[in-house]
């Protein structure tokens, strides 16, 4: 189960607050420390917006014990973090369809058939 506590948003309806969520886990790439949400930047981490950092690039991030698996961020590049596994590659926009084999601990990626 999945917790999201949405600090000092307490006063949202269920509707508001799912809304919230799920433009939360879709579209947030970046953060401030104090957790507040930046959507609109979908660049590379060293480009993000001032003040704020790449949400799992914060030092006090929870679970940074375990490994999470994401997507949707495919101008993500070159991510060497502990227990951080990007899995959007850019296929639709030519570039790669990937996968994680979790045995052997490394990436499985296929070129894109699609021409641009």
């Amino acid at each position: 189960m999945v917790i999201i506590q949405i600090n000092g948003l307490s006063n949202l309806s269920n509707e508001e607050g799912s809304r919230y969520t799920i433009n939360a886990l879709m579209r947030m790439r970046f953060c401030k420390e104090d957790g507040e949400l930046e959507f609109e930047h979908k660049l590379n981490v060293d480009q993000n917006p001032e003040n704020f950092e790449a949400w799992f690039l914060h030092s006090n991030r929870l679970m940074a014990d375990e490994e999470i698996f994401f997507g949707h961020w495919s101008s993500l590049k070159d991510v060497d973090s502990k227990n951080i596994y990007p899995l959007d590659h850019g296929c639709v926009w030519g570039d790669r369809l990937t996968a994680y084999d979790l045995e052997n601990h490394n990436y499985i990626s296929q070129k894109s058939l699609e021409i641009n």
